[in-house]
């Protein structure tokens, strides 16, 4: 009995050792905790890029005026001339009404003025009959006031006569309804055959000096467009083809529907310089604009949007303070970010060109955590 429990505790104090050696050799071989490994992460290098943005709006032509034509006279519309999308010039005949009327009116009107000729010639004869019998003493002053009154009754006769046929000439004239200036022909308000009043508009044209671009920005980019922003203006209808304008007005209140607003583009070339009457413009074509935002000779970064995260101090990114070996530290630095663009998000302090910005896995870095740098594609 005595013997046994001997022997066991000399086996036991033999294994002691052993036990000893296989929990040391245990704790070498155990992994580092989690937050001591370096964690590998995607990342880009900052880059300097040109502080000017180039944006393309789309719209459509359009004239800064539009004015009504109608007709001095009534009639009938004997015939139109233009049709809608017409460019008209000054002078050009736009419409006529049916002159017949207006020519008897001068045939009898010259016909009068036939008759008050003739009254004035035979007034004019017996004035000078009597002045010569007044001037003998063979008529008395009342003959002589009396013949002159009514040579002069007949002299304004004739005139008033002249003046009416004036007028009538005139009147035909204005049954050829002509463009008082040079525009574009946006309706056209009457068919022939049918009745035209005096003043009633019979065309509906676009005019003014130069013509316009009217474009539909976005909220997020109208507030960097000041009037006198130059753009680049390109017509579909005209391939190939760059026009210069600024901008003119800018609309305060977003378009109906959408959540766009009004600008308002003027080409820096007026209508007969587009070619004049052959010119392809016509308001109402699809145009492009293209604008530049920023300053041409400034510098910004853009970074992938989510390499850009936020908590309540405000947004960060994860940098990498490159050990050299591809791995070391992320650092967690403060942002102010500008516009989202079609590179990225606009960084516009807080980063340095040449700086690594981690962009993927940001949710489970922390500051001063160790990374390890994977190979970009």
């Amino acid at each position: 009995m005595v013997l046994a429990a001997a022997s066991s505790k000399r086996a036991l104090m033999l294994c002691a050792p052993a036990v000893v050696l296989a929990a040391a050799a245990c704790t070498d071989d155990a992994p580092p905790p989690e937050e001591a490994r370096p964690r590998p992460v995607k990342y880009v290098e900052v880059a300097a890029q040109s502080g000017a943005r180039t944006r393309t709006f789309t719209g459509f032509a359009k004239a800064d005026t539009r004015s009504e034509v109608s007709f001095r006279v009534t009639g009938t519309m004997q015939r139109v001339y233009v049709e809608q999308g017409d460019l008209m010039e000054k002078g050009d005949l736009i419409a006529e009404v049916d002159p017949v009327d207006f020519e008897i009116q001068v045939r009898e009107i010259e016909a009068s003025l036939a008759e008050a000729k003739a009254r004035y010639v035979l007034a004019n004869s017996e004035f000078q009959r009597i002045q010569r019998l007044y001037e003998k003493d063979n008529a008395s002053q009342g003959d002589f006031d009396s013949a002159l009154a009514k040579r002069e009754s007949a002299r304004a006769g004739v005139e008033s006569v002249e003046h009416q046929l004036e007028r009538a000439r005139r009147q035909i004239e204005y049954t050829r309804l002509k463009a008082p200036f040079t525009g574009v022909v946006v309706v056209v308000k009457i068919e022939e055959g049918e009745s035209v009043q005096a003043g009633a508009p019979v065309v509906e044209v676009a005019t003014g000096e130069k013509p316009q671009v009217e474009i539909a920005v976005p909220e997020v980019a109208v507030a960097d467009i000041r009037k006198g922003d130059s753009a680049k203006i390109r017509f579909s209808a005209v391939p190939g083809r760059t026009f210069m304008g600024r901008v003119a007005t800018l609309g305060v209140v977003p378009s109906e529907g959408v959540t766009t607003y009004p600008v308002t583009i003027e080409l820096n070339r007026s209508w007969e310089q587009l070619d004049g009457i052959s010119s392809p413009i016509r308001p109402g074509m699809a145009v492009e604009a293209e604008m530049q935002f920023g300053a041409a000779g400034g510098l910004t970064h853009v970074v992938p949007a989510n390499a850009v995260v936020a908590d309540r101090e405000g947004k960060f990114v994860y940098i990498v303070e490159d050990a050299g070996d591809g791995t070391g530290n992320a650092s967690k630095r403060s942002v102010e970010t500008g516009r989202l663009v079609p590179a990225g998000l606009e960084v516009v302090s807080g980063l340095s060109e040449g700086e690594k910005v981690i962009t993927a896995g940001l949710n489970r870095i922390k500051d001063r955590q160790p990374v390890r740098l994977l190979p970009q594609d």
